[in-house]
């Protein structure tokens, strides 16, 4: 996930009904303010050519695939900010761990460095001492 669907998908979710929300019914609501709806899961009435839902009731075809899907709606709004939150310390501890391969290369590249200047002072002193 790149950083722009990350701010989008923040944005998005910042600009909903605070959270945790919570299922009852197909319905999904916020319980602060005092079971302010946040939405209803329907199904849809006869077919028409307008969109036309009606509440879904116990017992119908869809029940149990609507309630499902409203916990999971409902899961959602405290389920999304954490994960982003963990793609964000991911993110985060892959840059330090990029960081510190860098740091790394540069001082292996100095200690090579030093060892070659350490090589060629041993061959001066061997070859000065003969």
């Amino acid at each position: 996930m790149n950083q722009q669907r990350l701010d989008e998908l923040k944005m998005i979710m910042e600009k909903t009904t605070a959270g945790p929300w919570e299922e009852y019914g197909g319905i999904i609501y916020a319980p602060n303010p005092v079971g302010r709806v946040v939405c209803q899961v329907s199904e849809p009435s006869p077919p028409s050519q307008k969109i036309e839902h009606a509440r879904i009731e116990r017992g119908s075809p869809n029940f149990e695939q609507a309630i499902a899907t409203s916990k999971f709606i409902a899961a959602a709004r405290s389920a999304v900010p954490e994960l982003i939150a963990e793609i964000e310390r991911l993110q985060a501890a892959c840059q330090g761990l990029i960081d510190y391969r860098d740091r790394n290369s540069a001082l292996n590249f100095q200690l090579e460095k030093a060892d070659d200047f350490i090589h060629q002072m041993r061959v001066a002193l061997e070859g000065g001492a003969e």
